[in-house]
């Protein structure tokens, strides 16, 4: 697939609590819950990290057919860090990257919110971007020949599609199930599609043969 998406972290500083005034009408029934179980914390918001903003491109197929299949990886990243809410001028700071396979943007996302908690800074931007496209993720290097020797580390070298045939197999997972489960995880965004509208992106595509640039805009997920 081709996508991004990206979210917005803000801790409890004084210059970002007024990021969160939305939120005022929501914090009463906030502090009813309690305590976190996930973390320590008040009942009151005092030391919450919290979502200010998330936005995302359309998730798209890769390859022939999918829409973003003459997009470069990082206009899909520049089309979302364009939109409205980063109009605003701010200071500019590094960016790093962190690798975890498949759930790289999610960990990003959890390293954004675990920094505000330990207090190293306000406010953070967590992404994450895929473009099996640009990028089918193909090992062209060499392989230490001391992982023959050890099962769990050849199993690290299972391509996904492999692993996910070798859980269906162990716990009896037939496809009709997993069609089944696939239909119920897309049914709700079939009634939501007009709420993406919000974030619809131009894009920009270069023609292959051409070298033309262009610009395209995309505003659902391909398959739906």
């Amino acid at each position: 697939m081709d996508r991004l998406g990206l979210f917005s972290w803000c801790g409890n500083s004084p210059c970002q609590r007024g990021l969160l005034v939305h939120l005022l009408l929501v914090w009463a029934s906030v502090c009813a819950t309690g305590d976190s179980a996930a973390y320590q914390r008040n009942a009151c918001f005092g030391d919450d990290v919290v979502v200010v903003a998330a936005y995302r491109t359309a998730i798209c197929k890769s390859k022939r057919g999918g829409g973003f299949k003459d997009t470069y990886p990082d206009e899909l990243l520049t089309a979302v860090l364009k939109h409205d809410f980063f109009l605003s001028p701010m200071e500019t700071v590094p960016v790093r990257t962190v690798n975890r396979q498949c759930s790289s943007g999610l960990q990003a996302v959890a390293d954004v919110a675990a920094a505000i908690k330990a207090g190293f800074y306000d406010i953070g931007i967590g992404a994450g971007l895929e473009s099996m496209t640009a990028n089918m993720l193909s090992w062209e290097g060499s392989i230490n020949p001391k992982v023959n020797k050890f099962q769990k580390a050849q199993d690290c070298l299972l391509p996904m599609g492999i692993t996910s045939e070798n859980v269906a197999h162990r716990f009896g997972v037939a496809r009709q199930e997993q069609d089944q489960a696939a239909f119920k995880a897309v049914a709700p965004v079939l009634t939501w599609v007009c709420g993406f509208d919000d974030m619809v992106y131009f894009l920009k595509i270069v023609d292959p043969k051409t070298g033309e640039e262009m610009q395209v805009t995309i505003s659902v997920d391909d398959g739906i």
